[in-house]
């Protein structure tokens, strides 16, 4: 059960005056939340201040918790206010939650020193491993030997027939329905997708995300475009899927010159004889298993929700989140809703117009 809100691991507080708290998570890029209590009653600024220190030791605080203030309806509203959005925030969480950000910090650093005797790794989940690459599949295979973590290499075959069908366009319904049954009998044993691709088929793409849409299913995918390295961590129904990134990608770039530019004269000087690019595709390969370990083992990982971008020219490095496009059309709200007849009367129209012909 439940005891309310505590601290994130990584969150650290600083009182800037008696007034006036800040909430800091990260180090060099960082987010920080303001609570100025300067034009608030002393019962709320006591209230908020107290609230924030038992937090900081772990203690949790629920509705309940705010009844031992001298707070009025109204004012008790306002601080579940203030909480729930430091929640959306991840400043907070809640304390059943609060051990998964340390156990993913400890997993990440190799070491499990804050992690109970009694709890054991155990892999929950059967993972798929999706590449277009020899050199990436042996390479996850030595590295998941390692880890003890055990993957499925999807095959050429299957790979080729995922890019061959089309289960996106939907016209053929029938059709669509059977593809979906034959894949599921294929792949739908699987609980958490990995991809790393090294040359991005867009067919292949839009395809496998249109089965983790329908199934909500978890996927990490790691790919190269260009001068871009890219990771982003889908999960089911809670993020957006890979057609609201490929919608969202470009939009976020501020200088498109120098992308178009590196383009242009990149693709005068293809060589795919050129082995300099390995290391980077085993930082992709690293990256990807690293996040499904953590899904596997603790049922969410680092980037979850979340797009890692690094542009390589300067290695700008930039992390966003996945957001859901209304209109996407394989997630979307817009795209699946079902929407009543607006022209009502054009179709009283119609239907007089009908009635009188069948006369």
């Amino acid at each position: 059960m439940s005891t309310g809100y505590v601290l994130n691991d990584g969150v650290r507080v600083f009182k800037a005056s008696d007034l006036e708290v800040r909430l800091r998570t990260g180090i060099w890029n960082y987010e920080e939340a303001v609570i100025n209590l300067q034009d608030q009653s002393p019962e709320v600024s006591t209230a908020v201040l107290d609230i924030i220190d038992k937090m900081q030791q772990g203690i949790g605080i629920n509705e309940e918790s705010l009844n031992k203030y001298s707070l009025n309806k109204k004012d008790k509203e306002g601080i579940m206010e203030l909480l729930n959005g430091l929640s959306y925030g991840e400043f907070i969480v809640d304390s059943n939650n609060s051990h998964i950000e340390k156990f993913l910090n400890s997993i990440l650093l190799g070491s499990n020193y804050n992690i109970p005797q009694d709890v054991e790794l155990k892999q929950c989940n059967k993972v798929l491993f999706i590449s277009d690459n020899d050199s990436i599949k042996k390479y996850s295979m030595n590295l998941c030997e390692e880890m003890n973590f055990n993957i499925d290499i999807l095959s050429d075959e299957t790979l080729k027939y995922l890019n061959k069908v089309d289960l996106t366009t939907k016209t053929d319904a029938l059709k669509v329905e059977k593809l979906y049954e034959e894949f599921n009998e294929i792949l739908g044993q699987y609980d958490v997708f990995v991809v790393v691709m090294k040359y991005l088929n867009v067919t292949t793409m839009r395809n496998l995300n249109t089965l983790l849409v329908k199934w909500n299913k978890p996927s990490v995918i790691s790919f190269l475009d260009g001068p871009f390295i890219n990771l982003l961590v889908t999960n089911g129904s809670k993020t957006g899927c890979f057609q609201c990134f490929e919608q969202r990608a470009l939009a976020r770039i501020e200088d498109t010159h120098s992308y178009h530019t590196f383009v242009n004269s990149a693709s005068y000087h293809i060589n795919n004889d050129n082995k300099g690019y390995y290391p980077i595709l085993n930082i992709l390969t690293n990256m990807a298993i690293m996040e499904a370990y953590q899904y596997t083992f603790v049922g969410t990982s680092k980037l979850s929700g979340r797009i890692l971008g690094v542009y390589l020219p300067t290695l700008e490095i930039q992390v966003q989140s996945l957001l859901r496009v209304p209109y996407c059309s394989e997630c979307g709200t817009v795209a699946k809703g079902k929407f009543e007849e607006i022209n009502i009367s054009s179709r009283r129209v119609l239907d007089e117009i009908l009635s009188k012909k069948g006369r």
